[in-house]
């Protein structure tokens, strides 16, 4: 596994404003279904975006927001994600 606190960034060279940080169980993510959707830029161009099945993500964020070590504030926009997520899926993917 990558220590990303040692890595540095190739996208960000110098920039030590922004430092990644490990997330909990991002594995769980990772190993999740994915959908892909085509999408527009702003600037016009259509490509494809990959994203978690949404049910997935649902799942994780509620998870994360039940883990005893995570930051309260954090713990809440989780919970406030996974709801969100949870009542797209019952009106727009039965």
């Amino acid at each position: 596994m990558v220590d990303l606190r040692k890595e540095k960034d190739p996208f960000l060279p110098g920039n030590q404003d922004m430092q990644a940080v490990e997330i909990d169980h991002l594995h769980r993510l990772l190993d999740a279904p994915q959908v892909t959707q085509r999408v527009f830029a702003m600037d016009g161009r259509i490509f494809n975006m990959v994203a978690p099945e949404p049910r997935a993500f649902a799942i994780y964020k509620d998870c994360l927001s039940k883990e005893p070590s995570r930051n309260p504030s954090k713990k809440r926009k989780d919970q406030a994600q996974a709801e969100a997520v949870r009542q797209l899926i019952k009106e727009h993917l039965p």
